[in-house]
C-alpha cells in the first residue's frame, strides 16, 4: 500500500508525466499578444508645422542692407550677375523655376509666398525692383521656403543651405562694393563744392556781380586794337 509521500509517484518512485498539451488548448491558455498599431503616413503639413515648433524651420529674414541703394543701372547688371552664378551653380536645381503643383500638390500651402531664381531674374530685367535690398529679399525668400517646406538632411534642404551660404558671401561683397562707390561719390561733390566756392571768395577770375536793379546798363567794351 502506497503512503501519502508516493501519492504522486509512479511505479519504482519514478514520477509521472504531466499529460501532453494541443497546441490549440496551449494557444488559447496563453496571455493575448499586444496588438501592434500601424502608423499611418504623415502629412507633409504636420511635419512642416513639427519642424516650426521645432525651429528647425527659420522664419523669413530680410536684408539690413542695401535699403537705401536704389536700383540704378549698374546695380541692376551687379545683381544679375549674382543670380546668374547662383543659376550656375548644380546646387540650384532646385530652385531654377517655380514649383510645380502637380508634383507638389500641398506646396502651395504649406509656402504662401512661392519665389524661385528664374522669376528673381525676370523681376531683374522688368525693372520691378526699388532698391537692391528687395532683390535680396526675394533672395532669401527662396531659400526660407525651401527650409520650412522641407525636412532638415534632404537633398534639397542640404542643397537650399549650401546656396545660401553663398549667396550671403557674394551680397556682402556687393554691398561693400556699393558703400565704397557712395563714399567715392560723396567725397567727390564736397570736394568740387569746396573749390568752386575757394574760387568765388578768394578772388579767382569768376564771373563778376550782376549790376544792382535801376542802374545804366554798362558802357560796350572798347574793341581791341
Amino acid at each position: 500500500m502506497l503512503g501519502q509521500g508516493a501519492a504522486g509517484r509512479g511505479i519504482g518512485g519514478i514520477p509521472h508525466r504531466a499529460p501532453l498539451m494541443s497546441a490549440s488548448a496551449a494557444a488559447a491558455r496563453a496571455p493575448p499578444a499586444p496588438v501592434k498599431q500601424q502608423s499611418q503616413p504623415r502629412k507633409r503639413a504636420d511635419m512642416a508645422s513639427d519642424l516650426g515648433r521645432a525651429g528647425a524651420a527659420p522664419k523669413r529674414a530680410k536684408a539690413t542692407k542695401g535699403r537705401t541703394t536704389a536700383m540704378g543701372n549698374w546695380e541692376v547688371s551687379q545683381c544679375t550677375k549674382l543670380v546668374d552664378f547662383l543659376l550656375q551653380s548644380p546646387k540650384s536645381f532646385w530652385f531654377r523655376e517655380p514649383v510645380n503643383p502637380a508634383m507638389l500638390p500641398d506646396y502651395h500651402t504649406i509656402i504662401t509666398q512661392p519665389m524661385d531664381l528664374g522669376t528673381i531674374k525676370a523681376k531683374l530685367s522688368q525693372g520691378q525692383y526699388g532698391t537692391v535690398a528687395e532683390f535680396a529679399d526675394d533672395c532669401m525668400l527662396v531659400f526660407s521656403n525651401c527650409m520650412t517646406y522641407n525636412q532638415p538632411g534632404s537633398d534639397a534642404y542640404i542643397k537650399g543651405r549650401d546656396l545660401q551660404a553663398m549667396f550671403d558671401k557674394r551680397y556682402e561683397k556687393l554691398c561693400a562694393t556699393m558703400e565704397e562707390r557712395a563714399a567715392k561719390s560723396t567725397a567727390g561733390g564736397g570736394e568740387g563744392r569746396r573749390g568752386g566756392g575757394g574760387g568765388r571768395g578768394g578772388g579767382g577770375a569768376g564771373a563778376p556781380p550782376p549790376p544792382p536793379r535801376g542802374a545804366p546798363p554798362p558802357p560796350p567794351p572798347s574793341p581791341r586794337r
